[in-house]
């Protein structure tokens, strides 16, 4: 059974995402998009931006309570923000493009490697993120990554060693990392 989600790791049978998930994937969605227009008004840089921290709130607030990131949102938002790249932004396509494939085929890797850590949906918001930072996209996964570090570390001293065995939600740090780029 589906939670309705399409979720790359779905929760037991049955278990569908709560309303205060919807609502609250929509809030931080609408504040991605409000960051963005104030940011960069109407334009066409504020337009893909939007789309963007729209699309990662959401996921973002959902990877948080759910602890899975839906693939039903997160390949549409991704061809919504590469298409919005190419169709303002046809000089940078070559960089979009491969900035998207790239850093998905990294996350998928290392998902592969060590199964534990990442799955595909993780490397589908990696797909996201390169599609709408290009070449920056290095920069918001490093900021992500160094953002879980104190979170990492306030588990391991709160709650022992077993704590490093802890999944956290990659998507609200990578959206941080995305937003701190996006919106510099």
């Amino acid at each position: 059974m589906s939670d309705g989600l399409g979720t790359a790791s779905a929760p037991p049978s049955g278990v569908a995402a709560s309303k205060v998930t919807l609502w609250t994937a929509l809030a931080a969605g609408g504040i991605g998009v409000l960051a963005a227009l104030i940011r960069f008004g109407a334009s066409s840089e504020g337009l893909v931006t939007a789309a963007l921290l729209g699309s990662l709130g959401a996921l973002a607030a959902i990877d948080l309570r759910e602890h899975t990131v839906p693939y039903r949102l997160v390949l549409p938002a991704a061809a919504l923000v590469l298409g919005l790249q190419l169709a303002l932004f046809p000089d940078h396509a070559l960089e979009w493009i491969l900035a998207a494939l790239i850093t998905c085929a990294a996350l998928l890797a290392v998902s592969m490697l060590k199964q534990d850590s990442l799955d595909a949906a993780d490397a589908q918001v990696g797909l996201l993120l390169g599609a709408g930072l290009g070449l920056d996209v290095a920069v918001a996964i490093l900021i992500g990554v160094l953002a879980l570090w104190p979170v990492a570390a306030y588990l391991v001293f709160s709650e022992g060693v077993d704590a490093r065995k802890k999944a956290l939600p990659l998507t609200p740090a990578l959206a941080l990392g995305a937003a701190i780029v996006a919106l510099g």
